[in-house]
């Protein structure tokens, strides 16, 4: 590929432990929200150990595709600390740059201590960015807000259960305990980072692992905040997990791409992303679906 162009791939939810499929009955089970007894229905088919063969899989394809980079969108783990090790041992085998995105998963494994996870996941801060040609890509650590990344008995579990429990009186469909946000710093920063690319002349590519859009279970719990600051800028695309099932929604010229679930069902779930000129396109294996759109330069 020439100087102007480039690709990388995209993979989300490994969510790897030594532990038995998590079946519901039907392959389904029921989240509730609110105070009103509703609940929404949701696919759950965990293989949790099928995801090193499939992890393996997708990075053989990474690297025959000579890709430039990789993005992991949040939980490379499922429950504990020695789930990571041959998660990383297979990351290894990449040619390339890997990525990591903090998940809510991750934060469990790591007894929801914030240092742990980074020095797990590879990482120096939570949330950051990186440059490659004129692309900014941003990463969100979107698990501010809520209980996943405060201590049990503590002040701060305390102040999230009672914020979520706020938002869910208030029968916010999103309001659930696996769910997140952007605190106040980080969400400065994200401005900042909005302004700096911006300024630069740079395309932006957003990055976290829960969803902003569509309305939906699994959304960030300041959902609307973000949107609104988001709208002010010229996207080029929000990539995103946690969804398992996957999602799509294209907001203010702005698509909105939640990828499937690696751990879920037994086939392959992965993506190549290819930058060329003022477009991506986005080419889906097995759960993964594909896209095409417009490289927006500022």
């Amino acid at each position: 590929m020439d100087s102007a162009s480039f690709q990388f791939g995209i993979i989300c939810d490994c969510q790897y432990t030594d532990a038995d499929s998590d079946t519901s009955a039907g392959g389904v089970r029921q989240l509730s929200y609110g105070t009103q007894g509703k609940s929404v229905t949701v696919p759950r088919d965990r293989q949790y150990r099928l995801s090193l063969d499939k992890l393996n899989r997708a990075i053989d394809k990474f690297n025959s595709e000579k890709v430039d980079f990789i993005f992991h969108l949040g939980d490379l783990a499922d429950n504990s600390l020695q789930d990571y090790q041959p998660v990383n041992k297979r990351l290894d085998e990449a040619a390339m740059p890997v990525y990591q995105v903090i998940g809510n998963r991750d934060y469990l494994a790591c007894g929801h201590d914030p240092k742990t996870v980074c020095r797990q996941l590879g990482l120096d801060e939570p949330y950051y960015s990186l440059t490659y040609h004129n692309t900014r890509f941003i990463v969100l650590d979107s698990n501010e807000l809520g209980v996943i990344n405060t201590k049990p008995g503590t002040k701060q579990r305390r102040q999230a259960q009672d914020y979520i429990e706020t938002l869910r009186r208030k029968e916010v469909i999103y309001a659930h305990l696996s769910n997140g946000g952007l605190g106040q710093n980080q969400y400065d920063w994200l401005k900042n980072q909005l302004d700096s690319a911006t300024a630069a002349h740079q395309s932006i590519i957003v990055l976290s692992h829960h969803p902003l859009y569509p309305l939906d279970i699994h959304n960030m719990l300041n959902t609307d905040k973000i949107l609104e600051l988001l709208a002010g800028y010229k996207i080029t695309a929000f990539l995103n997990g946690h969804n398992h099932a996957g999602n799509y929604g294209l907001k203010n010229q702005t698509p909105y791409i939640t990828f499937p679930g690696l751990v879920e069902g037994t086939s392959e779930a992965h993506s190549i992303a290819r930058i060329d000129g003022n477009s991506v396109n986005i080419t889906g294996y097995g759960r993964h679906a594909n896209y095409s759109f417009e490289l927006k330069t500022n």
